[in-house]
């Protein structure tokens, strides 16, 4: 049964199942790491599995959020440049005061 995934600058989402009756949705914001793995003869047919990692995951399977689909590496390259871009940004607001009281900017 194959995924279907769809990433965006701040969520990925995944469908799986039968007639994609499931579905697993993620903040970028909240991924600690990301993993591409393939074994020789599945990498020749462009197939392989992305592993997410989130705090508190999401996901019922063991090993973070599982994605096994074809074309894994573009889906791996594409979700791991989102997550820089969603890190980045998250780090700008805290670095900047982000609001609150946490912000250093306005001391004397």
């Amino acid at each position: 049964v194959a995924s279907h995934w769809t990433l965006t600058s701040r969520r990925f989402d995944k469908r799986h199942g039968c007639c994609g009756m499931s579905e697993d949705t993620l903040d970028l914001r909240r991924i600690a790491d990301v993993h591409f793995d393939a074994g020789a003869f599945p990498c020749c047919l462009c197939t392989g599995v992305v592993r997410v990692f989130a705090p508190a995951d999401i996901d019922a399977e063991e090993g973070g959020l599982v994605v096994d689909t074809y074309d894994a590496r573009t889906l791996f390259s594409r979700l791991k440049f989102a997550w820089t871009q969603a890190s980045a940004a998250a780090i700008g607001v805290e670095r900047h005061g982000g609001g609150g009281d946490g912000g250093d900017h306005h001391a004397a």
